[in-house]
């Protein structure tokens, strides 16, 4: 995205002198029949830059049309590329007027055009007009939670691509976290995108900066009292981040983290308490409190597990009896029985206290092996490790369809219209997915899904606002690039078990090539 900003912006600069008030109205006209008219990419910028040269608002209500029923990621990045570069007042103006006037709050799949409008926004450097109406929406105490949501991710979002771009407003968005903005952070998941954005935006080696960050997270606890383990494990993920230490945070370690303020970054050792608890699933720690395990069942999970991949993945899996491991299925089987045990917290845990998990398998088609969540007492985590025993191979590889089934699942039960933003499953959905396969994707009723690219690009959309993290675990030979970027795009950690192994077992469903 960061290259076509530079493409449309030079093309911008080349066409904006040819362009004079008079003649703007013909001028827009132009570009609007070119932009119709394109075939290609090339011809696609050349309209857009030529929208953009006018400066006028009606080129603005052009691309933000577009925008708003656009599904394709590439030309929704195109349309908030071409957006960034209006720079003069009236058309920034007309592009505020129309991010201010979506109701997110009344249909919450519209976060996601809002948000498209305010990134572009947040990525418009060159104009004061800009800056200046976001710094006030950030600084509006009466601006509704989805609106909110919708601000502080594009500005994360635009920090991603232009790197200081978002920093610009660290300050005001540090200020979210104060008393006076609870009413903005009734809604959780605000909450958990304020401090995702905060870690994008603050710099660790500024101290000034690194800081002002945790001050603000540490004064947010105080006031707040949070005991909700997706957020205190987002808010130890951002102090971690800034500050290299593994104490948690919570009312009971709030001197330890005020003594580690006073006495940064030299200050006399302080014992530190314990950090918090959690499971190990699959080798990595889990994320919250709400855990969906996703199971490839697909016909190649039947193969063994070589000699060369047991010597292997024994050593990282000691904990399991390998005389009931044979095939790729029976490691998976194993090691989601002992994740299950795992979240366990014992007899003394109050249900409230307790993790819920979800189970889900897939193949060619999702079999959701719940019915909405697991408690993680001695009788759930019974019917989990059942459920895991009667794990059945089935046919092909569905990897997207299996993943976005996990996004649906939340108190309710396991289907939603719009998991991305429905109440439900902001609310009550998964905070962490263990995504296990053992190949490529092979099969959608949708063929651009079986392509990583366009899988890639459908979840980070399902999980913009979520902020759901995703662990990946690769068996034997499998899409390591594929199962890689849905982890660390998501704040997850992937677990690579590659194994070599028999090409001629292999009946198309492990990719072009074996090995790495």
């Amino acid at each position: 995205m960061f290259i076509r900003i530079v493409m449309i912006a030079a093309l911008a600069l080349v066409l904006a002198p040819a362009v004079t008030v008079h003649a703007a109205n013909k001028e827009v006209d132009r570009a609007k029949g070119a932009y119709q008219l394109a075939q290609d990419a090339d011809a696609r910028d050349a309209a857009l830059a030529a929208l953009v040269a006018t400066e006028h608002e009606e080129a603005v209500e052009f691309i933000v049309a577009r925008i708003a029923r656009e599904e394709d990621d590439i030309r929704r990045n195109e349309f908030i590329t071409a957006l960034s570069q209006f720079s003069a007042s009236k058309p920034v103006k007309a592009l505020l007027k129309a991010a201010e006037s979506v109701d997110s709050e009344g249909d919450h799949q519209l976060t996601h055009h809002q948000c498209d409008l305010l990134t572009a926004l947040a990525l418009s450097r060159k104009s004061d007009v800009a800056e200046r109406g976001l710094r006030k929406l950030l600084e509006d105490q009466r601006l509704k939670p989805w609106t909110t949501l919708a601000l502080v991710e594009a500005i994360r979002a635009a920090d991603v691509v232009d790197p200081g771009a978002g920093r610009r407003f660290s300050t005001e968005v540090r200020a979210l976290l104060a008393k006076k903005q609870a009413r903005r952070l009734e809604l959780e998941i605000v909450t958990l995108n304020v401090l995702a954005c905060l870690k994008q935006l603050t710099p660790k080696d500024t101290p000034e900066e690194r800081n002002a960050t945790v001050r603000a997270i540490v004064d947010w606890q105080a006031w707040s009292h949070n005991t909700q383990p997706r957020l205190q494990d987002m808010a130890d993920r951002v102090l971690s981040h800034l500050t290299g230490e593994t104490c948690t945070l919570n009312d009971e370690t709030l001197n330890f983290w005020r003594w580690w303020l006073a006495n940064s970054p030299d200050g006399a050792d302080q014992p530190k308490p314990q950090a918090r608890r959690t499971a190990t699933l699959f080798e990595q720690p889990s994320f919250g409190d709400h855990i969906v395990f996703v199971i490839d069942v697909s016909d190649s999970m039947k193969y063994d597990v070589t000699d060369e991949g047991r010597a292997a993945i024994r050593k990282k899996t000691e904990h399991l009896d390998w005389t009931r491991i044979k095939s790729k299925l029976d490691l998976a089987r194993q090691e989601l029985i002992h994740s299950i045990n795992q979240l366990n917290p014992g007899k003394d845990a109050q249900d409230s206290q307790r993790p819920r998990f979800a189970i889900v398998a897939y193949s060619d088609r999702v079999f959701t092996r719940t019915n909405g969540w697991l408690i993680a007492d001695d009788d759930g985590c019974k019917s989990g490790v059942a459920i895991a025993e009667k794990l059945e191979i089935k046919f092909t590889t569905n990897i997207h369809d299996g993943l976005a089934q996990a996004f649906e699942i939340h108190d309710g039960g396991n289907k939603a219209a719009h998991p991305d933003t429905d109440q439900g499953c902001v609310l009550s959905g998964a905070h962490t997915i263990v995504f296990l396969t053992d190949g490529y994707a092979t099969a959608n009723d949708d063929k651009k899904l079986v392509e990583p690219a366009n899988i890639l690009a459908s979840i980070r959309r399902l999980n913009r606002f979520r902020k759901v993290v995703i662990n990946t675990v690769g068996i034997g030979n499998y899409d390591k690039q594929l199962m890689t970027d849905l982890a660390t795009d998501s704040g997850g950690e992937p677990t690579d078990w590659y194994f070599k192994e028999n090409v001629d077992e292999k009946k198309g469903n492990f990719g072009p090539a074996v090995g790495r």
